[in-house]
């Protein structure tokens, strides 16, 4: 078996309060720019933030099955939640940037119970609000 030839791509923090984030990459050095190397290291956050939202909030690691077929069972029915929260997220981007899975699962709860109650419609979009105003002055402070 031949040894493969890989990129060790480190990227230091500007704050110390940061750690450093060390990858692997199959591209040599002299094939790709620098620039690249370090978008390709920055593109880590995002698939790692999902993976933290889909575990955390659409209960991705919370399975408990004894077979196979259930574990798979378990991740189709996750990734199709994620795909109805992503087009949900997508579709109201406009009016609800800050649109989370959090109150994606809030607001289809709420419509079921609506369809059940007749709950007002008004009452949800208020809370929505508040939650949102809550997490975008959150968002600021930290910057």
């Amino acid at each position: 078996m031949e040894p493969i030839e890989q990129t060790l791509v480190i990227r230091k923090p500007i704050h110390k309060k940061d750690k450093a984030k060390y990858s692997l990459s199959n591209i040599k050095i002299e094939e790709q720019k620098i620039e690249i190397f370090a978008f390709m290291q920055g593109q880590r956050f995002w698939i790692e933030r999902c993976f933290r939202d889909d575990s955390h909030d659409l209960g991705m690691s919370d399975y408990q099955v004894r077979t196979y077929k259930g574990f798979i069972n378990h991740m189709a029915l996750t990734c199709v939640a994620i795909q109805y929260v992503m087009r949900e997220r997508i579709k109201n981007v406009k009016d609800v940037p800050l649109l989370s899975y959090n109150d994606v699962r809030i607001l289809l709860a709420s419509d079921i119970k609506e369809k059940a109650n007749n709950d007002s419609k008004a009452n949800r979009i208020v809370q929505l609000e508040k939650r949102h105003k809550q997490r975008a002055k959150d968002i600021f402070s930290y910057y």
